[in-house]
């Protein structure tokens, strides 16, 4: 009998020793785990919201938003502490409790955290750019398995391993290398950028051996775990804070006052106007800008000047014709090269308004080729660019895949690193409400790119109109695109039928911020003495002549866009049937502000549209770098000139064409022959 109670004993304690070994191998997993992604939060914060502020201090963000601080500091040190314990568990039962109970096992455990990490931001890295991009961090997680392993049998090597593997030094690395070459060197073709990647690698590892060195010394003692973490965090939320307030708030413009209206411009990124309601379209996606135009002047024949984003937007802000103001891709030696800034000596809209005493702000989706690089943001106090260069969402770090699958109401739809127009009012909304205490008039200019592709609208818009097809797969709208393009084939009638859902889905989203955004603008008091314009940059193709997206031709579908303008105490209704351009909105608005046109203004204005020396209604298509490559159609300008119903098309490759668009709106009936004394008139225009 004593014999079996000796030996149930005994089970029972081993058995309460082991249970205490694991909870013990757990409770330290758990701190090392935490403890590392929060030092990882820490700094992917403090690069991606602290120090991008000096670096683009255009580009402005919430210190701690939503989407971007809760996923990062409450969500960060979770998944490390559940992750760490559950490799650890897998180590304690490989290797026993004799090895994991040595001291060498607290730095395997210190390694595991550190691998855990690595491995999340290496496969994050292959989800959005293949495997050159990862393999460099699988490399480093191999590493620290190695090092975890050897940490557990030697305890030499668990002494020297800290020099390195500690998560402050992996973090610096694996946010700061890639912040450096995304964030500041991006554009630079010297040597530059690799010098200074060095430079920063041999700091980081030099400053990690002299602390562990100090350390190994006795002069400083180690911090409990988390302790220094946390402090670094708070360190790093309390800085950004007062940078928002300090240094980047909005500046108080020193020039004369104004007595101008409030100009309210809003810009649907791809949008043609006749996929909206109020253009005949047979689908109701725009009812909000329908009841809007019940009040509102609509210009049933707008042109945009450019079929894309930088040329049109250059020309809405300066009155001047992409070919003069130079902000487009050209043709230099044979090559065509990207798309230029606009040139300084240009004062665009903001500018002006500016110094005429105006507030002005922009909040902007487009983040191609509205950054501040491309000068669309001279004249503004705020540019709020919320993309992936100014927001902290970066395809090297974690916080997307987090923010989509725990808090999928704040994240754009399934993967876009573009902020959608709901997320866009929340910043539009927040400036209106400050604009609104003051009583000085303003430029607000909101950019929503929902209608660009991937076309994916949120629910429950994207099942809104007929033809939606769940087996279309979206990675291959890219062979689609292209073999459309090399006229290799045509798109189908139900390929067609899905991305044109998606795509009214998209409009129909919009309408309904737009709504939203013109609500808050009543709210606040603002609407009467508002000029609110809604328009488009450009248009899109979805097969037209073996065209898709836009940037490739001058015809209906890619420069004929909506625009709709509420003037100041307008009540009735207007529409407005010559053509007009959105680069007369420039002159317009300056005259509704009393401000004299500069000298190098080509546009004119709204209201002197229909006088007999108004200037030309033009629109440009310059050749798109990326579909040269595919096509050799692609390498021209296409130039088009609007008078009364005719519209004429000159390209480089010697093609002519003349359309009628009051008979013929699809542009398929070609009047070169039969009208030639219009077509010779309009050469000559």
């Amino acid at each position: 009998m004593a014999v079996t109670e000796s030996i149930g004993a005994r089970i029972t304690n081993g058995a309460v020793a082991a249970t205490a070994a694991v909870a013990r191998t757990w409770r330290a997993a758990a701190r090392e785990g935490a403890s590392a992604w929060l030092a990882f939060a820490t700094f992917e914060y403090g690069f991606s919201i602290v120090l991008l502020r000096f670096v683009q201090p255009h580009c402005s963000s919430r210190p701690v938003r939503a989407d971007f601080g809760l996923p990062v500091f409450a969500l960060y040190p979770l998944v490390g502490a559940l992750a760490t314990c559950a490799v650890a568990s897998v180590l304690y039962a490989a290797a026993g409790r004799d090895r994991m109970t040595r001291p060498a096992a607290a730095r395997a455990i210190k390694d595991i955290a550190l691998l855990t990490l690595v491995v999340a931001v290496a496969a994050g890295a292959l989800r959005r750019f293949g495997s050159m991009a990862a393999f460099a961090y699988l490399g480093v997680a191999v590493a620290l398995a190695s090092s975890a392993a050897a940490s557990v049998r030697w305890r030499a090597w668990a002494d020297r391993a800290g020099v390195v593997a500690n998560p402050w030094t992996v973090s610096l690395l694996l946010i700061g290398i890639p912040w450096l070459r995304k964030q500041v060197f991006i554009d630079r073709t010297d040597s530059l950028g690799p010098t200074a990647v060095t430079i920063y690698v041999a700091a980081v590892l030099a400053g990690s051996w002299w602390i562990a060195r100090r350390r190994r010394a006795g002069r400083w003692r180690s911090a409990r775990p988390l302790v220094p973490d946390l402090t670094a965090a708070t360190v790093a939320i309390l800085l950004a804070f007062w940078l928002d307030r300090a240094l980047f708030g909005m500046p108080q413009t020193a020039a004369a006052s104004s007595n101008g209206p409030n100009v309210i411009l809003v810009v649907m990124d791809t949008v043609r106007a006749d996929h909206l309601s109020p253009y005949g379209y047979q689908r109701n996606t725009t009812p909000f800008l329908d009841s809007l135009a019940s009040g509102a002047t609509l210009y049933r024949r707008a042109q945009s000047p450019a079929d894309f984003t930088l040329a049109s937007h250059a020309s809405m802000f300066t009155g001047v014709f992409p070919t003069s103001h130079g902000a487009r891709s050209s043709e230099v030696g044979g090559r065509v090269s990207p798309s230029a800034a606009l040139p300084d000596k240009f004062r665009t809209l903001a500018e002006v308004l500016r110094s005429r005493g105006y507030r002005t702000a922009a909040i902007v989706a487009n983040f191609t080729f509205l950054t501040p690089g491309f000068n669309i943001d001279q004249g503004f106090d705020s540019y709020a660019l919320q993309a992936p260069r100014c927001t902290p969402a970066s395809p090297f770090w974690l916080v997307q895949g987090l923010s989509r699958t725990v808090l999928p109401s704040h994240a754009p739809p399934r993967g876009r690193a573009v902020e959608n127009a709901a997320e866009i009012n929340q910043e539009a909304f927040a400036v209106l409400d400050r604009f609104s205490r003051d009583s000085r008039p303003f430029l607000l200019f909101v950019n929503y790119m929902d209608a660009h592709w991937p076309y994916e609208p949120p629910a429950p818009f994207g099942d809104r109109f007929p033809g939606s097809d769940d087996h279309f797969e979206q990675r291959r709208y890219y062979r689609l695109r292209n073999a459309v393009l090399q006229q290799q084939r045509q798109i189908t009638d139900r390929e067609r039928a899905h991305l044109l859902s998606q795509y009214d889905g998209a409009i129909a989203f919009i309408d309904r911020q737009i709504e939203a955004l013109v609500a808050r603008v009543k709210r606040l008091g603002l609407y009467d003495n508002s000029l609110i314009v809604v328009t488009s940059d450009h248009g899109e193709a979805f097969g037209e002549r073996q065209l898709m997206e836009h940037w490739v031709s001058v015809y209906r579908d890619q420069v004929h866009v909506p625009l709709i303008i509420k003037y100041t105490n307008q009540r009735g209704a207007d529409v407005v049937e010559r053509p007009v351009s959105t680069a007369d909105l420039y002159p317009t608005i300056l005259q509704l502000a009393g401000v004299k046109l500069p000298a190098a203004v080509q546009a004119t204005s709204l209201f002197d549209r229909g006088a007999p020396d108004a200037g030309p209604i033009i629109s440009e298509s310059f050749p798109r770098p990326e579909y040269v490559a595919l096509h050799p159609r692609f390498r021209r300008i296409d130039r088009a000139i609007f008078e009364g119903p005719f519209k004429y098309i000159v390209s480089t490759d010697g093609r002519r064409e003349l359309y009628n668009l009051d008979e013929d709106p699809d542009e398929r009936r070609n009047l070169l022959t039969r009208d030639a004394a219009t077509a010779k008139t309009l050469q000559r225009r």
